[in-house]
């Protein structure tokens, strides 16, 4: 976590223009609540990276096997609106919810979400079984 948490720290560094295409530098109030989201977690996203608006994009994406998906991509814009994308369900044809002006309250539900469908896969995988104690 402390990686991750490292590298949206240096977004901050971002000139305007960092990306040749006229970005913006990103925003201070989106820096700290991606890293605010990420601490109240405490699950690093599959990746994390700086939008040209001046906001982060936060994904957790989980390939369930080879036919499904499961995955959030978390949009903190500039001023400090969230909105969330989930997409789940079959690869070929996944459904997708879309929520904007989020709390992250509602971005921690769905990570928990996330985090309890890979568990449950990679027990799945592994053939694990829960044996009650008696």
């Amino acid at each position: 976590m402390d990686e991750i948490i490292k590298q949206i720290n240096g977004f901050a560094e971002l000139n305007a223009n960092w990306d040749t295409y006229g970005a913006y530098p990103i925003s201070g109030i989106s820096i700290d609540i991606a890293i605010a989201i990420l601490r109240k977690s405490n699950i690093a996203p599959t990746g994390a990276c700086p939008l040209n608006d001046g906001g982060i994009l936060l994904v957790w994406w989980n390939e369930k096997s080879d036919l499904t998906v499961y995955e959030i991509e978390v949009d903190i814009s500039p001023n400090g609106n969230i909105g969330c994308l989930i997409v789940s369900g079959c690869k070929d044809e996944p459904s997708y919810i879309e929520h904007d002006n989020v709390p992250a309250s509602y971005v921690l539900e769905q990570i928990d979400t996330w985090k309890d469908k890979k568990l449950y896969d990679i027990q799945k995988s592994l053939r694990i079984e829960l044996i009650p104690f008696n």
